[in-house]
């Protein structure tokens, strides 16, 4: 059976908030309102020249100190944008460089430094879907199945739109001999996507895997006839062109 590495089918991972949007206004201060309090002064009372000219002043005074509170409640916010934006993008660059160094060591065969990269770039970016994936196909390769079930069990649950953790859990519990459980793994990726192919292939393998054993088990019966012979000996002739032969020592 064969294993999936991460692909492009694979979310990066959620973005932080302010990449996702950006905010669809900014905030206004409502202009200030004309002092209350004062009554206006009578039309037949004359004012003398000198008050005129102090309420003038006044008046010019306080919209005078009224103008920087509102600017400032307008640029404040376009000054912090570019900052935040140039903050995630930051992040949504060092998750990409790590994704991909872990599938340049997995693909060189540096199990262990992939391994070591993925955990502390999953310290960092929890949430990753794609490295926490990687995580795992280097938790399989390590010789570290608990916990590579473990991780890949994990993403089918709070992913389970993705085929590739249920392939891969297929291929481990496959190779520990269970068979029952990787049948039922890959029906769960095929559900998910059914048009994924690696998915369909393994289950295609899987049923004649099973099959062979259910026609074995049969045929231990004096009573089986020779249609149920014949079923077994095709079938593990279709299972051994399936089957890879083992590299040549």
């Amino acid at each position: 059976m064969k294993s999936s590495i991460a692909s492009g089918l694979l979310p990066s991972g959620p973005l932080p908030a302010s990449a996702r949007a950006l905010p669809p206004g900014l905030p206004r201060r409502p202009a200030p309102s004309a002092p209350t309090g004062t009554a206006a002064p009578s039309a037949a009372a004359p004012r003398p020249r000198t008050a005129g000219l102090l309420a003038l002043a006044i008046g010019l005074l306080l919209s005078t100190l009224t103008l920087p509170a509102t600017a400032q409640s307008t640029v404040e916010p376009v000054e912090r944008l570019p900052q935040s934006t140039q903050r995630d993008r930051n992040a949504i660059k060092l998750q990409s460089d790590a994704i991909e160094s872990i599938k340049t060591l997995l693909g060189s065969g540096r199990t262990s430094e992939a391994l070591q990269v993925a955990e502390k770039a999953l310290r960092q970016f929890p949430a990753n879907v794609q490295m926490r994936f990687l995580y795992g196909v280097a938790l399989t390769d390590s010789g570290e199945t608990d916990q590579a079930i473990k991780t890949f069990t994990e993403l089918t649950q709070s992913h389970p739109e993705l085929a590739e953790p249920y392939n891969n859990l297929a291929v481990i519990h496959a190779s520990a001999g269970n068979l029952i459980g990787a049948r039922d793994a890959l029906e769960q990726a095929v559900v998910a996507v059914p048009d994924y192919p690696l998915a369909s292939e393994n289950l295609g393998d899987l049923y004649i895997r099973l099959a062979v054993q259910v026609y074995q088990k049969g045929t231990e019966n004096e009573s089986a006839g020779a249609a149920l012979r014949r079923k077994l000996v095709l079938a593990r002739e279709l299972l051994a062109q399936i089957t890879p032969s083992a590299p040549a020592k």
